[in-house]
């Protein structure tokens, strides 16, 4: 089983830099989870990256902790967008679980890439086996269901998850659950409007690769800095929050 159905449109390897807006917001939401569950930023920690894409989140938390990140995709077209870090990169389905990856890190990321993916829960299965004894395995997702809308196919998302359906995918992964967090509270509005807006599918690739572009790039830079504010407010003041556009999730494997 490959770790996911549908790849990502190869323009979100453009578009998801580091220094984006919404990539900030996501990183900062995580570091706000990594305190809270007290893991050591400054331990010099072995940990994989799935599903990384360009490597844009290693970049960030090898900029913000000590870690030591590897980075691993199916998709041979992220070599013409790899960021450099600490880490190896490597073209890799954690499905074969190679012997010389198996129980070798203290911790497995998989931000943004299990509602791609047919079956949740072995592909969860599949990257917690990359696990040291006492790891943990972290997600990040889109939340809320009710707002899939015609952005969300074009991105290849082939569901949204609440706190109770993310849950139920570590639990049948053999996962215990630490935590699950919502954040992007004061991004609900976007995400309604997206809705409205984007309800049925595009007519063509070209609106297609216009709706990914418009879910990354606000539309002028007072919107940017707005958004910028609203993160680091958010992340600070209201962690976590009651509500979303993302969720995050930490587990383990069950004794």
């Amino acid at each position: 089983m490959s770790e996911t159905s549908e790849e990502f449109p190869e323009s979100w390897y453009g578009l998801a830099d580091p220094t984006q807006f919404w990539m900030e917001w996501r990183v900062l939401a995580f570091l706000a989870q990594l305190r809270a569950l007290r893991m050591d930023l400054d331990a010099p920690l072995r940990v994989l990256d799935v599903g990384a894409g360009s490597g844009a989140l290693r970049a960030q938390l090898e900029a913000a902790t000590r870690w030591t990140i590897d980075i691993s995709d199916t998709n041979p077209a992220v070599r013409a967008h790899c960021i450099p870090g600490r880490g190896e990169a490597w073209i890799y389905d954690v499905a074969e679980r190679s012997a010389e990856r198996i129980g070798r890190y203290d911790a497995v990321l998989l931000f943004d890439v299990i509602e791609h993916a047919d079956a949740p829960a072995t592909l969860l299965r599949d990257a917690a086996a990359h696990l040291q004894a006492g790891g943990r395995l972290f997600v990040n997702v889109p939340a809320l269901p009710v707002f899939h809308s015609g952005y969300d196919r074009v991105a290849g998302h082939r569901r949204r998850y609440t706190r109770r359906s993310l849950r139920a995918e570590f639990e049948a992964a053999g996962l215990r659950v630490l935590e699950v967090r919502y954040w992007g509270l004061t991004m609900l509005p976007m995400l309604v409007a997206r809705w409205l807006v984007q309800r049925g599918d595009p007519r063509d690739a070209a609106e297609g690769e216009r709706w990914i572009r418009s879910g990354f790039e606000p539309p002028a830079r007072s919107v940017d800095r707005l958004l910028r504010f609203l993160a680091r407010t958010e992340t600070r003041w209201l962690s976590p929050a009651p509500c979303g556009t993302s969720l995050l999730c930490a587990g383990e494997l069950s004794a």
